[in-house]
C-alpha cells in the first residue's frame, strides 16, 4: 500500500507532530477570520494579479506557490475545525442520551 505524504510536506513545509488531544482543542477553539467570500476572492485575485503584472520577476513562482498554499491550508483548517466541532457535538449528544 502506498503511503501518502502529509499535506504540509507536499506543500514544501515542515510537518510537525502534535498530540491529538491538543490538536482537537485547537480545532474546537479555532474561529475562522473570514471577511466574506467576495472580499477574500478579491484579495486572492489582487495578489495573483501582482504576479501577472510582472511585479515579482525573480520569484513569481515562489510567490504564487505561497498564495496557493496559504489559501489551501486556510480552507483545510476551516474544514478540520468544522468537522471537529460536529464530531464533538455528536459525541456530546450521544453521551447525554446514554445517561
Amino acid at each position: 500500500m502506498k503511503q501518502e505524504q502529509p499535506i504540509l510536506s507536499c506543500a514544501g513545509r515542515e510537518a510537525v507532530s502534535i498530540d491529538a488531544a491538543i490538536l482537537n482543542e485547537l480545532l474546537l477553539s479555532f474561529t475562522p477570520n473570514t471577511i466574506g467570500i467576495r472580499q477574500k476572492a478579491l484579495n486572492v485575485a489582487d495578489a495573483l494579479m501582482t504576479i501577472a503584472e510582472g511585479k515579482h520577476p525573480n520569484d513569481a513562482l515562489v510567490v504564487f506557490k505561497g498564495i496557493i498554499t496559504t489559501e489551501f491550508l486556510s480552507v483545510q483548517l476551516m474544514e478540520a475545525a468544522q468537522l471537529a466541532k460536529q464530531t464533538t457535538a455528536v459525541v456530546s449528544e450521544a453521551s447525554v442520551d446514554y445517561f
